[in-house]
Formats: structure tokens, sequence, C-alpha cells
């Protein structure tokens, strides 16, 4: 009678380790997204603000110690990197302990120059150059939402997708286009663009007007 003990036992530490396991992820979910809005390199603080759908822009204070890594990039092939790639305006992926309110102190720092949002796709509406915005129009369950894009000198236009994209520029940004954008920001906000692409038009009996899959 010692197996089924044994298979009892062996499975109470497969359930905690799969328990820690669980917590860990869940630790390790962003407690902090957004982009830098300064640094103070002294007490190696910084404070990035973080826009989530259908709330206001938040600036939350992220702390950092001698145990905080950190990465250039979001992908798993990210490169090492140090708390002096944290720059003004450039996007971060904050993991650690605290809440936005009173600060988060960082365990690991995830840095890109562009944002870490899944790309809102639509069609363009109309377009104000003199103003680098544009008028980006979503479609979801049947409904058509108009959202506002900026654009800055940073933004990254580029023609196509994949390995076939090319660089392209803001006068490739026109009425009626389809476009994918990639940045900071909600529907109820708008968005500010690290990255806008220009796709193909949408299949006969596709998604038409898009959707935003993201945030």
């Amino acid at each position: 009678m010692r197996v089924p003990s044994t298979i009892a036992i062996v499975a109470a530490i497969a359930l905690s380790f799969g328990l820690a396991a669980s917590s860990q992820a869940q630790r390790q979910r962003p407690a902090a997204q957004g982009m830098v809005k300064s640094v103070d390199e002294t007490a190696k603080t910084f404070v990035v603000t973080t826009t989530r759908r259908g709330a206001e822009a938040r600036d939350v204070t992220v702390k950092t110690d001698a145990s905080t890594t950190f990465t250039n990039g979001f992908g798993p092939n990210a490169a090492a990197g140090t708390f002096s790639d944290v720059k003004v305006g450039k996007y971060v992926r904050v993991a650690g302990d605290g809440t936005p309110e009173t600060g988060v102190t960082a365990k690991t720092i995830a840095i890109s120059d562009r944002a870490p949002a899944r790309g809102t796709v639509g069609v363009v509406k109309s377009v104000d150059a003199a103003g680098h915005s544009f008028v980006l129009t979503l479609r979801r369950g049947g409904q058509e939402r108009d959202v506002t894009v900026k654009w800055t000198d940073q933004t990254k236009v580029m023609l196509g997708r994949g390995a076939q994209a090319q660089a392209g520029s803001a006068n490739d940004i026109a009425t009626g286009k389809r476009v994918s954008v990639q940045g900071e920001g909600s529907p109820e906000a708008g968005y500010t663009a690290a990255q806008i692409q220009v796709l193909p038009p949408a299949p006969p009996g596709g998604a038409g007007a898009g959707a935003a899959p993201g945030r």
C-alpha cells in the first residue's frame, strides 16, 4: 500500500510547484507599462505615464534597486540592459511590487523604442497634416468608432507588414488607407503612435474598417 502513498506525495509536491509557478506568474504581470516621462539618475527612479483602456493617463513612480534586472526589448531574445537605458520617451514594461497609487518597486524592466501595445487597425477617415494627426475609423461588432491618432517626428511609418515591409513617411497616410497603429493611448483618449503600418486593402467580405484588438 506504499505505492498510493508515494503517488499522493508526488501529486502534492507537483501541486505545490504548480501553485508557486502560478503565484510567480501573477506577480510578473506588468505593474506599470507606458512611456517614460522623467528619470532621476541619482535616486535610480523614473516616472512612467500609463494609459489603460477607458482610463485617463496616470503617472506612476518606479523605484529600482540592486536586484532589479533590465532588458532592451520585450521578446525572449532581448539583450541585457542597465538603468542608463531608461530614458525619457522610451517605452517600458515593469513587473514588481506596489500599485500605481503608491508607486512600484521594480523586479524586471523591459525597455524599447516602440510601445508594447498590439496594433489598432482601421481606415483613415481624414488627415490633418499640419497638426500631425488623423482620424481613424474602427469597426467592431458591426459598429463604427472614430479615434484620433497623433504622430511625432519619432513615429515610424512602414508600408506593408512582415519581411516585405518598406520604410514609408507621413505622406503615405491618406484618406481611405487601411492602417495599423501601435502606440500609447486608448480609443477614448486617442493614440500617440510609435509605429504606423499602411496595409493592403481588406479582402472582400473582410474586416472593412478594421478592429481594435489591442488595449
